[in-house]
C-alpha cells in the first residue's frame, strides 16, 4: 500500500513549529507550505499583539498558498498554540480552506499544559476529526523527547500494510 499524498501547511513566529514541520514532512515525503501572516512579522511587540489576538479569537489575513489542499489526501497542519487558543494564521488557514480539505492531521507546538481544547476547536474549523495529532511542548523539545514523538506522530500517518494470505 502506498503512503498517502501529504502537504505540510505551518505558521511558525521563533522556528520551533517551523523545525517540527520539516521533520514531518522529510520523514513523510510531503509537500511543504509556511502560511504567511504578515501581521505578525514586524515591530518588537508582536509577543502582545499575537497574544491578544489568540485570545480574542481574532481573524488575520494570510497570503495565498501554492498547494491547494483539494489535491491531496492528507493536510498535516501545524502551528503553535498561543494563550491556550490556536495562533490566528492557522484558524485562517482553515477558515480559508476548511472545504477542500481530505482527511487533517494537527501539530501543535506549545509552551505547556493541556491542548485538547485546541485541538478539539481546530476540529471544529476543519469540519472534521483529525486523523492523527501530535503536541510537542517547550521541555521535550528542549529534553530530546520531541524527535521520538514526531516518529510515532508519523507512523500514525501511513498505512498499514496489508500481507498477502
Amino acid at each position: 500500500m502506498t503512503n498517502p499524498k501529504t502537504l505540510v501547511v505551518y505558521y511558525s513566529r521563533t522556528g520551533h513549529t517551523e523545525a517540527v514541520a520539516h521533520e514531518i514532512a522529510r520523514q513523510t515525503a510531503a509537500d511543504i507550505e509556511p502560511i504567511d501572516a504578515g501581521a505578525f512579522a514586524k515591530g518588537g511587540l508582536w509577543y502582545f499583539r499575537a497574544a491578544w489576538a489568540a485570545w480574542r479569537g481574532r481573524d488575520v489575513s494570510i497570503a495565498p498558498h501554492v498547494h491547494a489542499p483539494r489535491n491531496y489526501d492528507l493536510v498535516v497542519i501545524a502551528g503553535p498554540v498561543w494563550m491556550g487558543r490556536p495562533c490566528p494564521p492557522v484558524r485562517a488557514y482553515l477558515r480559508d480552506h476548511a472545504a477542500d480539505l481530505p482527511a487533517v492531521a494537527f501539530a501543535l507546538t506549545h509552551g505547556g499544559g493541556d491542548v485538547t481544547p485546541v485541538i478539539k476547536t481546530l476540529g471544529a474549523a476543519a469540519g472534521k476529526a483529525p486523523v492523527a495529532q501530535l503536541t510537542c511542548s517547550e521541555g521535550e523539545r528542549k529534553s530530546g523527547a520531541e524527535a521520538e514523538k514526531i516518529a510515532r506522530f508519523v507512523d500514525t500517518l501511513a498505512p498499514p500494510n496489508k500481507t498477502a494470505a
